[in-house]
């Protein structure tokens, strides 16, 4: 049995930045990035202990290592190469947090908090890459 509470981890602060709908800045990368990790670790959790072939959230270390390079480094062929490589990744991410979601069909609100993490994620890599 999967316990829905569970993988929304709202004991996370995090997930109070997820809701809160604003643009998460560098300051506050973190805890959403750590936030970000501790939802995929706990839907892998469940579809391990289902039995089911899935693995979700691959990428995800490589987006966090290139928000964090954005956050440390201004050399420019390292930002611009960063930046490029971001742009290629976040779709993935956006596909595994969609399909993530569809697993489920009760409640309809967990399709929608994965798709809000996937737009989160979106905005503050836009806007850390200089493109919000």
């Amino acid at each position: 049995m999967i316990i829905i509470d569970e993988l929304f981890v709202s004991s996370h602060p995090g997930y109070r930045l997820l809701h809160d709908n604003i643009i998460i800045d560098e300051k506050r990368l973190p805890v959403f990035l750590d936030y970000i990790s501790l939802v995929f670790q706990k839907f892998n959790f469940y579809v391990e202990k289902e039995n089911l072939q899935l693995v979700f959230g691959s990428a995800i270390l490589e987006v966090i290592d290139y928000l964090r390079t954005l956050c440390e480094s201004d050399e420019p062929e390292i930002v611009f190469e960063t930046r490029r490589k971001l742009r290629e990744i976040l779709p993935r991410i956006r596909g595994e947090l969609k399909l993530m979601g569809s697993c489920f069909l009760d409640p309809p609100s967990i399709q929608q908090f994965y798709e809000d993490i996937a737009s989160a994620l979106q905005r503050s890599s836009e806007y850390l890459m200089g493109d919000y």
